[in-house]
């Protein structure tokens, strides 16, 4: 997805989780239209139980470092399909993590705009 356009913003999100600890850590970046970094932050959370989990709470935590930065459109790009694909279940999840992902959903309307993506790894 290109975010060429002034005023638009590109948000990358991941994840890395750690079973045996039950942790995560989860990062983000903010680029511009012409691609320089913004913002970045990483943090590390606990009581995360699935790697999926992890990648919704990275998109939770760059949605929210983002609003507290003032972006109000942006693209949002993610390596987790599935994660991508539940943020655009119409009616609601159905899954365990139907919480967050209604987390999201709600902190998106915060924005002017949001478009979720994946990440297509060559």
């Amino acid at each position: 997805m290109d975010c060429s356009s002034r005023g638009f913003f590109k948000l990358n999100v991941d994840a890395a989780y750690f079973s045996h600890l039950s942790e995560a850590t989860l990062g983000m970046v903010l680029r511009n239209h012409a691609g320089t970094i913004l913002h970045y932050a990483v943090t590390r959370v606990g009581a995360v139980d699935s790697p999926l989990h992890a990648e919704f709470m990275a998109i939770l935590f760059g949605l929210e470092e983002c609003r507290s930065n003032g972006i109000t459109s942006l693209y949002i790009e993610s390596n987790s399909l599935l994660a991508i694909q539940e943020t655009k279940v119409d009616l609601g999840s159905f899954s365990e993590w139907g919480g967050i992902i209604l987390n999201v959903l709600s902190l998106t309307m915060h924005y002017n705009l949001v478009v979720f993506v994946t990440l297509v790894e060559q």
